[in-house]
Formats: C-alpha cells, sequence, structure tokens
C-alpha cells in the first residue's frame, strides 16, 4: 500500500514538473518567437527603405559600371536626371580604381555605385534591348558589349536598358544576384548587407513592393533614350516621304 502511493504521488510529481518545465519552454519559444519576428521586422523595414531608394531616387547622382574579369566594359552616369556614357578614357581610369577596390575613387561626387558583372548579365532570359536605332536580342546583347566595333555609347545604352529593365524593375533578378555576388553597390547599404540574414521570400516579397512604389526611376532614367529614338525614327520617315 505504502509503495502504491509513493508511485502515485511520484507520478503526480513528474506530472506537475513536466507541466511546470513545458510551461516554461513554451514561454522561451514564444519570446524567441517574437524576437525573431521584431528582428525580421526592423531589418524588413530597413531593407525596403533602402530598395525604395534605389528605385524610386536612383535616378541621379549614380553610377553604373559593367566589369568582366577585372576590366570595365561600359558604364554611365546620372546627371541632371540624363545619363552620360563613359568614353574609353574614363572607363580606363576606372580599371585601375577597381582593380585596386578602391570603390571611394569611383565614386567620386555621385551618391551610389553600381557594379554589374557579365557573370550576372548572361542569367537575363531572352533579354531585348533597344539602344538607339539598334535592336539586340538574346546572345546578340553579350556579344555586342564585347565587340570592339559596337561604339562605347551604344554599350552604355544596353548597360541601362539593362540595368532598369533586368535588375531594378525585376526585384526577384536583382536579389537573386546580389546573392550570387554578380551585382553589388557602393556604399554597401541594408538591402545589401541584410540578405546574408533575412529569409529570402521576405526579402522578394518587400523588393517587389519597393519596385512598384518606384517604377518611375526606370521612366526617368530611360525618357531622354525613348524620345531619342522616337526622333530619329520621325526624321527617318520624313527622309522615305520626301
Amino acid at each position: 500500500m505504502a509503495l502504491t502511493l509513493t508511485l502515485v504521488l511520484i507520478y503526480i510529481v513528474a506530472i506537475v514538473l513536466a507541466f511546470w518545465l513545458i510551461k516554461r519552454i513554451i514561454k522561451v519559444v514564444i519570446a524567441i518567437a517574437i524576437i525573431t519576428l521584431i528582428f525580421f521586422a526592423l531589418m524588413g523595414t530597413l531593407v525596403y527603405k533602402d530598395l525604395v531608394d534605389v528605385t524610386f531616387n536612383v535616378k541621379d547622382d549614380i553610377m553604373v559600371v559593367l566589369t568582366e574579369n577585372g576590366d570595365i566594359l561600359s558604364g554611365f552616369q546620372v546627371k541632371g536626371g540624363e545619363p552620360q556614357f563613359f568614353d574609353r578614357q574614363q572607363r580606363a581610369a576606372l580599371a585601375a580604381s577597381y582593380g585596386e577596390k578602391d570603390y571611394a575613387a569611383m565614386l567620386g561626387d555621385n551618391r551610389r555605385l553600381f557594379l554589374m558583372d557579365m557573370n550576372g548579365v548572361i542569367q537575363v532570359e531572352e533579354p531585348e534591348i533597344r539602344a538607339g536605332t539598334s535592336v539586340f536580342k538574346g546572345t546578340d546583347v553579350i556579344t555586342a558589349l564585347g565587340s570592339p566595333t559596337v561604339s562605347d555609347d551604344v554599350k552604355g545604352k544596353i548597360t541601362l536598358a539593362l540595368f532598369t529593365t533586368y535588375y531594378l524593375q525585376s526585384p526577384g533578378f536583382e536579389i537573386d544576384r546580389i546573392k550570387d555576388g554578380t551585382f553589388d553597390s557602393y556604399p554597401r547599404t541594408a538591402s545589401f548587407k541584410a540578405l546574408s540574414y533575412a529569409p529570402l521570400g521576405l526579402v522578394k516579397t518587400l523588393a517587389k513592393k519597393a519596385a512598384e512604389k518606384g517604377s518611375q526611376a526606370k521612366n526617368a532614367l530611360t525618357q531622354r533614350l525613348t524620345e531619342e529614338f522616337k526622333s530619329m525614327k520621325e526624321q527617318q520617315n520624313a527622309s522615305v516621304s520626301a
């Protein structure tokens, strides 16, 4: 009888202890979950603000360079809302600083430097780029960027179109390129740093929202090229009519 009572008491005490431990564990799990949610919410806010800044305010005082194997194939900077494409001398000067990873020297008086690597550009599926009166499709885009017979101006326009269409306006693609190291920024701000920690799905969702809010950035950068193309087309039609 005494043994039975002892066993019953041990059983009751074990249940009470188990219940107490489970409650403590549940509290810890809940606390960890809340802290994690707060952390990612704050991280997401930083990423979102940075992505909005990139897409919405990227229209001025930025520099974009396209690199391959330590060399700079093309690039441009945006001043007063209009792109200025780099010539051979400018690319050579930038390449010297790029080789030393002196991004501050490359940045100059610009607000933001973006580095696009060709290993990322080749991931674009079936690109179609209009540069002036020329249209480049598929592998022709890559061929043109690496060709010595294509002018720096045309290469710059191709790079501009790639940047605005397949990076700024395609957040999933842009984030994949940041993750694989073929797209970077100087200064390296929140959206680039946070990708090492934040869940990819969360960041892509935030990036999509930022791209939707910042859709005007693409128009700001490409408006002049579009107008230029239309003007040249009108001139051609006028010549044919005459």
